[in-house]
């Protein structure tokens, strides 16, 4: 137990002494302010950049962790060489273009906001190649802006982004990225959107500061039925084998003969459909509740409790 007591009237003096005008705050300011809300820890940076990835049509996205550089891998469409400079500018985007297209949108992100919150709290370096050039390029942005020019490199087709020393200019959340429980949380990212996109080919990879490797902790494309159903994406029937095989790979494999399938809809409002343990499951495993709404993961700690109060 601790108790602690302030003076309130010194700090209400301060306060008035400092914030007696409303002044604009500093552009740099600004511009930090709304990359913390976009970057809040490593594990937001991946889920912005799995979701570009899933954007650009990727098949296959690979997840490097170090304590000090994040690394993601996919096999996307690729963006333009005469792009790149616009790639880590604050609503610049690919997705929208009038107010119209909102009613139309089906992609994740489309404010152009998540690389460029990235170049403001990190180093950031875009390598990528379309289906049009005969080589990759790359390109390293700082505070939003481009380093000079992009330089050629060899890649196949996609995108590598590679997000170095996280937080350098930001002390006070660099522990952020010296926790080990924080791969934990990276891997749980990697972990939801694997099940949800069985289609996918998802690896997710950190360094091990014992042997100095790399230790693989999560590598659906491996898995039969996922390579199954990339080759056949239309079939239903595969992908619900896929996410199956996939949910043993997560969570154990005596969980693929547990589940329960279950699906609904009212036209025009919602339709639903899952996947649920059987009962017997929950009496000895913690409930793990994966939601995904419009195919983004979203949390709800209100419907995890219904569901959990069912299952008591």
């Amino acid at each position: 137990y601790f108790s602690i007591s302030f003076d309130a009237f010194k700090i209400i003096q301060t306060i008035q002494l400092h914030m007696s005008r409303i002044k604009a705050l500093p552009q740099d300011v600004v511009d930090k302010i709304a990359a913390g809300e976009v970057v809040q820890r490593p594990a937001s940076v991946i889920k912005e950049l799995i979701e570009n990835s899933l954007d650009a049509g990727s098949t296959s996205i690979v997840i490097h962790y170090d304590s000090n550089k994040l690394q993601v891998i996919d096999n996307g469409s690729g963006i333009r060489r005469e792009d790149l400079n616009l790639a880590a500018t604050r609503f610049a985007t690919s997705k929208l273009l009038s107010v119209d297209d909102f009613d139309s949108l089906s992609s994740f992100g489309f404010r152009g906001e998540a690389l460029a919150s990235m170049s403001l709290v990190a180093r950031l370096e875009i390598v990528s190649r379309t289906d049009s050039t005969p080589t990759a390029f790359s390109q390293s942005y700082l505070n939003g802006a481009p380093k000079g020019s992009p330089k050629p490199q060899a890649r196949k087709k996609g995108t590598t982004v590679n997000v170095s020393d996280l937080f350098y200019n930001l002390p006070h959340r660099q522990k952020l990225t010296q926790q080990s429980e924080e791969y934990n949380k990276v891997l749980t990212v990697v972990q939801r959107y694997a099940i949800h996109y069985p289609h996918v080919g998802f690896v997710c990879q950190k360094m091990s500061k014992k042997t100095k490797k790399q230790v693989v902790d999560l590598n659906t494309g491996m898995l039969s039925s996922v390579k199954s159903v990339q080759s056949d994406p239309g079939n239903d029937d595969k992908h619900d084998k896929a996410r199956r095989q996939i949910f043993a790979h997560v969570f154990g494999s005596n969980m693929e003969s547990c589940l329960l399938k279950f699906n609904g809809k009212e036209v025009g409002l919602y339709e639903v459909d899952g996947l649920v343990s059987d009962p017997s499951i929950g009496e000895t495993k913690a409930t793990c509740f994966v939601l995904f709404c419009n195919h983004r993961w979203v949390e709800s700690n209100e419907l995890k409790r219904s569901i959990e109060g069912l299952y008591a």
